[in-house]
This record gives C-alpha cells, sequence and structure tokens, in this order.
C-alpha cells in the first residue's frame, strides 16, 4: 500500500489541482520525506518525517507538528527551489541528492491565526529517501524531528478530537496523538488528502 513505486504512481494518475492565482500571492512550500527504513525511522513500514516547531515569537504555529519548510523568497525562481533551500536550512538534508521526488498534493490555503494576516499559499512536495539521513536541525526552528507510520494514520481508530479556542468561538477539530506529539490542523488536512489520493 505504502511502497515507492505505488506511490508515485498513484500521484501521477490524480495530478494535483493548484491555484491559478498563486503567482500573485504569499506562497511557501514544504516537503514531506518518506522512508521504509528501519534503520531510519525506527520502525517498520513507510514513514512520513515531521518536525515539531520550536517555541518563538512571531510563529503562529509554534510548537506545532508540520513537514520542514517555509516562505518563498525573492531568489527563488520558482517554487520547487523553496522546498529544497528550506528543508536543507530547517532539517540539514538535501532533497536533490538524498531523495526522490515522488509527486506534488494540492495547493493548499494557510491562514495565520491572527486575523490581520493575509493568507498564504503552500505547496507540498513528496520525496522518498534513498540517502542515509544525517539530519542538522536548526534549534532556531526545530525543536524536534518525528517519524510517524503512515500505517498509525490510515487507521481512523487513532483518529481523536481536540477542541480549538478562538477568543469566545470554539470548535472541534480532528487530531492525532503520536506519543507526546499533537498532529492536527494545516499539516493533517496535507496528510488526509494524500492519503485519499493513495485510496486510503
Amino acid at each position: 500500500m505504502f511502497e515507492k513505486k505505488t506511490i508515485k504512481e498513484k500521484l501521477e494518475q490524480s495530478p494535483p489541482e493548484l491555484f491559478w492565482w498563486r503567482r500573485w500571492a504569499k506562497r511557501a512550500a514544504t516537503g514531506a520525506l518518506l522512508s521504509n527504513k528501519p534503520e531510519v525511522t525506527g520502525g517498520e513500514g513507510t514513514h512520513v518525517l515531521l518536525m515539531k516547531r520550536a517555541d518563538r515569537p512571531g510563529d503562529p504555529w509554534a510548537g506545532d507538528m508540520s513537514f520542514p519548510g517555509g516562505r518563498m523568497d525573492p531568489e527563488d525562481k520558482i517554487i520547487y527551489t523553496t522546498v529544497l533551500r528550506e528543508f536543507e536550512e530547517e532539517v540539514g538534508f538535501k532533497l536533490a541528492t538524498g531523495a526522490d521526488y515522488l509527486g506534488r498534493l494540492p495547493d493548499t490555503m494557510a491562514r495565520p491565526p491572527r486575523w490581520n494576516r493575509r493568507p498564504f499559499v503552500v505547496a507540498t512536495f513528496v520525496f522518498w529517501q534513498t540517502e542515509i539521513p544525517d539530519f542538522k536541525p536548526d534549534p532556531v526552528e526545530v525543536a524536534d524531528l518525528v517519524w510517524l507510520p503512515l500505517q498509525f494514520l490510515a487507521d481512523r481508530n487513532n483518529r481523536e478530537t481536540m477542541v480549538w479556542k478562538r477568543q469566545d468561538m470554539e470548535v472541534d477539530l480532528p487530531c492525532y496523538w503520536y506519543g507526546e506529539y499533537r498532529l492536527w490542523g494545516l499539516t493533517l488536512r496535507m496528510l488526509d488528502d494524500f492519503l485519499y489520493r493513495l485510496d486510503v
């Protein structure tokens, strides 16, 4: 189900929906790195790499789980360049030489928790690890790295509900707890879409 060849074929069969107006919006890119090597992930089966964002002022998603990535710089000619640069800056791993590109997920619109901030478009690219990574996380941006089994996400019995609060509003949202790590929000939406495209 979660083999490299199968994932690549499924992504090719389901072209991502891209916002036509993306080039006129603020943009960011993230990388979903997959691996099925137990010596890398610490477990059996295919895993996806997530990072816990460091607690730092100005980051609206501080402390959340996310894919490595970040905002597009003016020097980035295309958004794919952004994911290669940001991934290396955050976790110290070169996707261009240490992983194979499998495909792209649909664009996602991210809206920072503060109402006065403009939303931006996030592009997510999927990779398969080919070289044993020697991660060097940036402590300013990364609190921890976690390999999460895709089979854990595919099992809906592991899915829970959390209460999201903003001012006087409360909303029930889906989440997963993987040990001490809570996965929810934007990254969970991306992973849900990824698994949907794999017919899971």
